[in-house]
């Protein structure tokens, strides 16, 4: 019996296709990464990225607070003018009764504080504004006693359009919140 190569062509590319899973399969034959792997360090670097803006944040407040307190090397840099208080941190409470909350964002301008913290609000979620050390105030929100707990309320708000990017955990222990 004599088989035509229209009919032997069929026959393997039907073959291919049921046993075949798709790019994948020739993908990790190959040794190239599959579309879970780049997803995978899709992710990874997002998370990188957003760690760094973090630590960057945070380096950025560390060094503000130390010119203003003037332990900073830029000490002749210092403002002329004295660092008034927030006006809405005298109403707002300074003693963080839990140990953990998400930092949303620290102001030199109150006036930025509280209009996130009413925007947040707005929106349905408890922030409060505390006052911190070198004049800032800071936008908290989830309280909470374990630090998972805090990374979760942490992971939502990031979901969220309005909140920025470069979101913390404050450790109450820290104690950069005036009492």
């Amino acid at each position: 019996m004599k088989i035509s190569r229209y009919a032997f062509a069929s026959a393997m590319f039907a073959l291919c296709i049921t046993f075949l899973p798709g790019c994948d399969f020739i993908r990790a034959s190959l040794g190239k990464p599959t579309s879970g792997d780049i997803a995978a360090l899709r992710l990874e670097k997002e998370s990188r990225i957003r760690s760094e803006m973090q630590r960057d944040s945070l380096e950025k407040a560390a060094a503000d607070t130390l010119r203003q307190e003037g332990g900073g090397q830029d000490g002749d840099e210092m403002a002329e003018t004295p660092v008034q208080p927030a006006p809405a941190a005298a109403s707002a409470p300074t003693n963080l009764d839990r140990k953990y909350y998400v930092v949303l964002g620290c102001f030199k301008d109150a006036e930025k504080a509280a209009s996130l913290t009413k925007l947040l609000k707005q929106n349905g979620y408890e922030a409060l504004t505390v006052p911190f050390r070198g004049g800032f105030s800071a936008v908290l929100y989830g309280g909470s006693d374990t630090v998972e707990e805090a990374g979760r309320h942490k992971t939502e708000l990031e979901n969220l359009d309005f909140c920025p990017p470069d979101m913390w955990i404050y450790a109450t222990s820290q104690k950069r919140h005036i009492i």
